[in-house]
């Protein structure tokens, strides 16, 4: 997208929340030229989101944060489920899930859906927001770290996943791997978790918030979760064997 319809969408998206002509009339003369056009266009666009009542402003807040924050492309079934997380809770309510276009929609047009992907709408978006973050989206990562942690400590992972007996070296080694199917069965309903268990750690170390080195605190002191995570880390990323057990033969 050129500049030029990259400023004019963003200006057709200002006036669309104009409701007497007079008011058209007055942002169509407001509207600048030049350089800093598009950070203006931006501000705006920010001063609407913000102007939106608390559910809404906080849902495109948090959408925002994860979409610039974030330390990979996510798809948007990974947003929907990392906005319907609810911090220290043990389980996923699915009616706290959003539809995608609700998400949109209330982004004030600095979010688009490419090919099931969810992204800002232009490069100059994202540098936009990474500049102005600190102002803007101050919580980000505790807001990210806050997500992941709590995603992790679900209680359906509780307990981990069982191990497959592979067989014996001949030192008496004994080779256990993941369960593939048990694995996939526990991950699929979680879109988020793969980046939860990848990305945790960054997040929370740029996080200086009490209340996300709680969840490090729980997440770290409970063994099975860890040892879960672990499972599952080394499942995307394609390594077979998690556990070598030794035992004699004799």
């Amino acid at each position: 997208m050129s500049f030029r319809f990259l400023l004019a969408k963003l200006h057709m998206d200002s006036l669309t929340h104009q409701i007497t002509v007079r008011s058209v009339r007055k942002c169509l003369e407001t509207l600048p030229i030049g350089s800093n056009a598009l950070d203006y266009a931006y501000d705006e666009a920010l001063k609407r989101v913000k102007s939106r009542e608390l559910p809404s402003r906080e849902l495109a807040m948090k959408t925002l944060s994860w979409i610039v924050y974030a330390q990979r492309p996510l798809h948007s079934s990974q947003v929907q489920h990392a906005l319907a997380i609810e911090i220290g809770k043990k389980d996923l309510d699915p009616e706290n899930l959003n539809d995608i276009g609700t998400i949109i929609s209330i982004c004030a047009g600095l979010v688009v859906v490419n090919e099931q992907r969810i992204r800002l709408l232009h490069y100059t978006t994202q540098e936009y927001l990474v500049r102005t973050g600190p102002y803007h989206l101050p919580n980000a990562h505790q807001i990210i770290a806050s997500s992941c942690l709590t995603c992790l400590q679900f209680n359906v992972f509780a307990h981990g996943i069982p191990y497959e007996h592979e067989g014996v070296l001949s030192d008496g080694t004994n080779l256990y791997s993941i369960s593939r199917s048990h694995c996939r069965d526990r991950i699929k309903p979680h879109p988020l978790l793969r980046y939860a268990v990848s990305y945790w750690a960054f997040h929370s170390d740029h996080s200086l918030e009490e209340d996300v080195a709680s969840l490090v605190a729980g997440f770290l002191g409970d063994r099975h979760i860890v040892s879960w995570a672990c499972q599952v880390l080394l499942h995307f990323r394609g390594w077979g064997y998690a556990a070598i057990m030794r035992r004699s033969l004799g």
